[in-house]
């Protein structure tokens, strides 16, 4: 207690630990004071008055840390959550879109527009555009993950794939700090 700051980076640490559990002005009462009443049970009179009152100091500061993390980080944790259903809601469409076999889907220009370049004299950017179309660019999370393994030379590595794979349960789990550590632990 007389670091202050490390007594803030722990209780911050526990309040992580705690976004699972909807802790409350009315809970926290209810927590210190049954903590209190339990200790005095236990130490009868050879509590003094002044450590039950700086107990209480402690377990109120430790329950509004845990609040104000959670309402702080909660907006933070809704944006991962929403992102990170974005990039796998696009991943499945985008794989959907691939085996539909529908015309368009595949993101190449029609034949019509090939043969309009070359009847307008469009000679010169077509070798660009061939360029373009040859491009895959990553757009989803799984894309992007697999293009960056390969720019860094991990491409052929199988541990690459696990860790991909693990990625959804350890972001969809972030606030649940004991399936967080067990998704981390698989992993």
């Amino acid at each position: 207690l007389s670091d202050s700051r490390q007594l803030k980076v722990t209780t911050e640490a526990l309040a992580f630990q705690h976004l699972d559990h909807d802790v409350t002005q009315p809970r926290v009462a209810l927590f210190r004071d049954a903590i209190v009443e339990a200790i005095a049970a236990e130490v009868g009179a050879q509590g003094s008055r002044t450590a039950f009152q700086g107990l209480k100091i402690a377990l109120n500061y430790a329950g509004g840390a845990f609040i104000y993390v959670r309402i702080r980080y909660a907006a933070r944790l809704k944006i991962l959550a929403s992102s990170w259903a974005t990039a796998n809601r696009e991943a499945v469409q985008h794989a959907e879109g691939e085996g539909s076999g529908e015309p368009g889907k595949s993101g190449r220009p029609s034949g019509s527009d090939n043969v309009k370049s070359k009847l307008l004299g469009d000679t010169e950017r077509q070798p660009l555009r061939q360029e373009r179309q040859n491009l895959s660019v990553p757009k989803t999370f799984p894309e992007m993950f697999r293009f960056n393994a390969a720019v860094m030379g991990f491409g052929e590595h199988a541990w690459m794939m696990e860790v991909l794979r693990s990625f959804d349960a350890i972001v969809r789990n972030v606030s649940t700090s004991y399936r967080l550590q067990e998704e981390c632990d698989v992993l």
